[in-house]
């Protein structure tokens, strides 16, 4: 345990990008090919403050993803509006029945219909929704930014929860890689405004070093010294 450090991935401070995950491994969808579709969520788990912007959001445009955290957050069939729900039966810490820990069983929900929750072994479904949006609209939390990063999926911020996530929002909006609600909203959603923070992510692919590769090259330096 000598050799254990902390590694940040982001630096406020520095306003830059340290090293990123590798979460899917798959190319950006281009703007023009994504749903005219927003996902709303609180993070993994269900915090923040975007409820309170469902109703304005409504009157927009937008078709709205919605991640439930608990089945009585559902409403009925309206044709703008679908939700996703994470089991709440699954547990991080808990393996599944082949022994093993994985990523979280997920679906859509509809009230009065049993949902039918999958497994994927290789990243978190909720990756895929984020990937052919046009923007997420939630806290910047740390996950949260990982994925709009790698998805180039602009981030709609909300407030944050703590002053870590304060920190995260002022560098996404530095970055030119995220945008607050209040502002977004005085351009009356303009989806022409997302497009251009979809560009400067973009621009940033392949830009930074991946983590996984650090580590690594940290056990072969390690081993080596060993042998």
């Amino acid at each position: 345990f000598d050799d254990i450090r902390s590694k940040w991935l982001m630096s406020a401070h520095e306003c830059k990008i340290n090293c990123l995950l590798d979460i899917a491994k798959k190319v950006p969808i281009p703007f023009n090919q994504r749903d005219h579709a927003l996902l709303i969520h609180g993070g993994g788990w269900g915090m923040g403050t975007y409820r309170s912007k469902i109703s304005a959001l409504e009157l927009t445009p937008f078709h709205l993803n919605i991640i439930a955290y608990n089945f009585s957050e559902l409403t009925p069939d309206r044709s703008q509006i679908s939700y996703y729900m994470t089991d709440p039966d699954w547990s991080p810490w808990i393996q599944n029945k082949e022994g093993k820990y994985g990523f979280p069983p997920f679906a859509p929900v509809r009230i009065g219909v049993r949902p039918e929750f999958t497994v994927s072994d290789e990243y978190p479904q909720l990756f895929d929704i984020t990937r052919r949006v046009k923007a997420v609209v939630g806290k910047p939390g740390g996950s949260t930014l990982l994925d709009s990063l790698e998805a180039a999926t602009p981030l709609v911020l909300l407030e944050g929860v703590g002053e870590h996530e304060e920190k995260n929002a002022d560098l996404w909006q530095k970055l030119g890689f995220g945008i607050n609600y209040s502002d977004w909203e005085r351009t009356g959603f303009d989806s022409l405004e997302l497009e251009r923070l979809h560009v400067n992510l973009l621009a940033q692919q392949g830009m930074f070093p991946k983590y996984i590769d650090e580590v690594l090259a940290r056990i072969k330096s390690i081993e080596s010294r060993n042998s």
